[in-house]
């Protein structure tokens, strides 16, 4: 729940560059792949689906997925389809996303959010935290210095806005990332290069970790924790519902782009103000959640082109 919490502050905004993507100019898929019918929103939204489910199977059931995590697996898969033309790199329905999904999911994801629970069980992780984020914050001032960007990235506002994004991304969470980044106005093909640069050098180090653990006692295969069996449809209902809520109340209040920092706080609020009820919606928020920001992540890789992110570095 911490993680959660971390994940979802200091988020300020959603994908520009998606956002300002004409509905009507879609990407032209390569020559072999003209004659399969990719215009269809229907069929977008189900590839993106399929991503997202991709990645999480590989995330339960495979020691590298596990390493990887499902969402390096689904932006990759995401990133082969639309440079294959199977997706298209600018539609509609990445805007959808962007700015629909992603609110709820942060909603969602921080029904168990209580801050009084937070302080009483957190206290301890507190200084260990603070210590690791000046760390993280020191190690980028260190990388800025020594790692030349430039011809990858000529333009210092985008060196520098990629820079910040890596950081909170490392403090906060893929959320902050991607947040960070549209502030900044990075480019997509940025926003995806960033991403699996960072997975470049994080997944080995994981890998290793994993390697030097030995098995893990009592769990699956892969890495991550299956929802609960006994979560009903009911459950699933209330959490959206009450996700949306929260969604609806921070637009009404909000500008649109403070709307996630506003979802963020409504939500945390509510988790505090009611930790009963939350505790009782966070497992089903949990799968709503994920769900959402697994489609927002394969909407992140389809954006992305090859040509760009090896220009990007």
């Amino acid at each position: 729940m911490r993680a959660t919490l971390l994940y979802a502050c200091g988020a300020s905004a959603l994908l520009t560059p998606l956002r300002r993507a004409p509905s009507a100019r879609l990407a032209r898929p390569p020559t072999a792949l003209r004659a399969v019918p990719v215009q269809s929103d229907w069929t977008t939204w189900a590839l993106l689906g399929t991503t997202g489910a991709l990645g999480l199977y590989a995330e339960e059931n495979s020691k590298l997925g596990a390493a990887l995590s499902s969402n390096v697996v689904t932006m990759v898969a995401a990133l082969v389809l639309a440079n294959l033309g199977a997706l298209p790199t600018s539609s509609p329905v990445y805007g959808t996303v962007v700015k629909k999904l992603v609110p709820l999911a942060v909603a969602a994801l921080l029904f168990d959010a209580d801050l009084d629970r937070v302080r009483r069980e957190g206290r301890r992780l507190l200084a260990p935290f603070v210590v690791a984020a000046l760390g993280t914050i020191a190690g980028t001032v260190v990388a800025w210095r020594l790692v030349p960007l430039q011809r990858g990235i000529p333009a210092l506002a985008a060196r520098a806005t990629m820079a910040s994004a890596l950081t909170a991304r490392h403090i906060g969470g893929a959320v902050n990332y991607v947040s960070v980044a549209e502030y900044g106005g990075a480019a997509p093909e940025l926003v995806a290069a960033g991403i699996a640069a960072d997975n470049a050098v994080v997944a080995p180090y994981f890998v290793g970790l994993f390697a030097a653990s030995g098995p893990a006692k009592g769990g699956n295969k892969g890495g991550a924790k299956r929802a609960d069996p006994a979560i009903s449809a009911t459950d699933a209902a209330a959490a959206v519902a009450a996700a949306l809520s929260i969604v609806a109340l921070a637009d009404a209040a909000a500008p649109a782009h403070l709307l996630l920092p506003l979802t963020t706080a409504v939500a945390v609020a509510f988790a505090t103000a009611l930790p009963s009820l939350g505790a009782r919606l966070a497992p089903a928020g949990r799968i709503v959640g994920v769900v959402a920001m697994q489609l927002f992540v394969a909407a992140i890789g389809a954006a992305g082109r090859v040509r760009g992110l090896a220009r990007s570095g």
